[in-house]
């Protein structure tokens, strides 16, 4: 993931929904906010380019492994919002617990 912030072709990019294993020590970079939780098992994020005003998005993080990005967005003299879910799903895992927790926790997401 390094190698990706570094590349400055990021930046034409408004936001990216990053899923790695684990996610722990990547964070802070020019032109960006990478907005993660501040946790050892954590495995989703989501890259946010400055452009986009901080004030008119929201992250909420569900547990580890699924996120919420929520983003206000203009256009046409209206106001929507826009939600971004972002899911880890272990590799090589079927009907895992972790999984099942995940499936029901999206469920009960508003949307």
């Amino acid at each position: 993931m390094i190698s990706l912030l570094a590349d400055e072709r990021l930046r034409q990019y408004d936001i990216i929904a990053i899923r790695e294993e684990p996610l722990s020590e990547y964070w802070t970079y020019r032109q960006s906010a990478l907005e993660y939780l501040d946790s050892p098992d954590i495995r989703v994020c989501f890259f946010i380019n400055t452009r986009i005003e901080p004030s008119t998005w929201t992250v909420t993080y569900h547990s580890p492994y699924l996120a919420t990005l929520d983003v206000k967005v203009r256009g046409g003299g209206a106001e929507t919002n826009l939600k971004i879910h972002n899911v880890y799903n272990p590799p090589d895992v079927k009907d895992s617990a972790e999984t099942s927790e995940v499936l029901t926790l999206l469920q009960n997401v508003d949307m």
